[in-house]
């Protein structure tokens, strides 16, 4: 299918913005819905039969929605209840659902009625046991995939890893990659209060693939050689870690810090680097944060943080201590390879925008739409 014909009316599932106060998912629905309402020649008319959710992202994109910022214990029940209490669904029904969790008290509906999924990485299923007791999650991921009629991989490596872990699977399959917001492309000489004045940077949580263990004993490599230079960690940490920190010497000079939207883009701009070393990713978007910033960036060679950096980045393998602090002391040292790395990673990152990621998001719409009557015609990969 080339093109929209008829515009389609998409409801998207409410289970993130209800769920998530801040993640990488909710935006990205967010960002989806802002980038359709923006554009209606892409023929999708989004539906959001929900007035209250929890995350602030939805809430600034979207007129008419409002975010309560509860606790964790009470998101759900409240927020479900002030929905169904508030919400009216207007216009005619939707053409299908697009659903961003795999959530098991959905599946039924994503059975009967068009649906489509989003598929972000095979983390788990790439890294076993570094999750503890995953198999009831892995059991509704697989339920989703099978029940609904296109899915959306936000990578090429994802939708490579999605035929090697579920080869049986037939049906229309789209990539659709990420982007983020201009404002990590716009020029910012504020300071971050409490950031140092020289620093590398690792943003997002540290989960154990996050490879965090290769990123403090590198730290600790420069240090010795550079006393100006310090470490910031932004996001959620692992138990243990502060102990590992000060175990390593390193605790002066680590700085374990929550960057908020607004900070995140200057703390990007007056880094030295970003060093992302994961042991996997789905994507990897501080990757891409960085280079629209024009952070020059260091990552390790997985193939979804090579695909998004097309080039634009010094790559080390996921265990060469030795080839990370080369790398990291080249980008922050010499001053003609950091400058060629902002150009580079800017350059690359013009290739991505929410627009660029809408449209291709389209296609599996329609495909999922006609599925259900137009029999295995429609059963195709683009």
């Amino acid at each position: 299918m080339n093109g929209i014909h008829h515009p389609m009316r998409v409801r998207f599932d409410g289970a993130a913005f209800v769920q998530h106060r801040w993640s990488g998912i909710s935006r990205y629905l967010s960002e989806l819905v802002g980038a359709f309402d923006a554009a209606p020649e892409l023929g999708v008319v989004p539906v959001l039969d929900y007035r209250f959710v929890s995350t602030s992202h939805l809430a600034a994109t979207r007129g008419g929605i409002r975010s309560l910022p509860l606790p964790r214990r009470l998101r759900r029940p409240t927020l479900d209840l002030l929905n169904r209490v508030t919400s009216r669904r207007a216009g005619p029904a939707p053409s299908l659902t697009h659903y961003p969790l795999y959530e098991p008290e959905s599946l039924a509906d994503a059975r009967e009625r068009p649906a489509v999924t989003t598929v972000y990485d095979f983390t788990m299923e790439a890294c076993p046991g570094l999750f503890g007791d995953v198999g009831a999650h892995l059991a509704a991921k697989r339920d989703y995939l099978h029940a609904c009629d296109a899915l959306i991989c936000i990578s090429e490596t994802t939708r490579r890893d999605l035929r090697r872990f579920h080869p049986d699977l037939d049906k229309p399959v789209v990539v659709t990659p990420l982007a983020v917001s201009p404002a990590f492309a716009t020029a910012s000489r504020a300071r971050v209060r409490g950031l140092p004045e020289r620093y590398l940077l690792h943003v997002g949580n540290r989960a154990q693939h996050k490879n965090i263990e290769l990123v403090l004993t590198a730290f600790r490599e420069l240090a010795a050689a550079d006393p100006g230079l310090h470490l910031v960690l932004s996001g959620q940490g692992l138990p243990g870690e502060r102990e590992r920190i000060a175990e390593l010497g390193i605790a002066r000079r680590t700085h374990v810090v929550r960057l908020s939207d607004r900070a995140l883009p200057a703390a990007y701009q007056r880094a030295r680097a970003l060093f992302f070393p994961s042991r996997y990713e789905g994507f990897g978007l501080p990757v891409l944060e960085a280079m629209t910033a024009g952070c020059p960036t260091v990552i390790s060679d997985v193939p979804a943080l090579v695909e998004v950096a097309g080039g634009a980045a010094e790559v080390v393998g996921v265990d060469d201590l030795d080839a990370a602090v080369t790398a990291l002391d080249r980008v922050i040292n010499d001053a003609a390879v950091a400058e060629r790395r902002r150009a580079d990673g800017r350059r690359r990152a013009s290739a991505f925008s929410w627009h660029r990621t809408a449209a291709a998001t389209a296609p599996a719409y329609q495909w999922a739409a006609a599925s259900r009557g137009a029999g295995d015609a429609t059963r195709r990969e683009d």
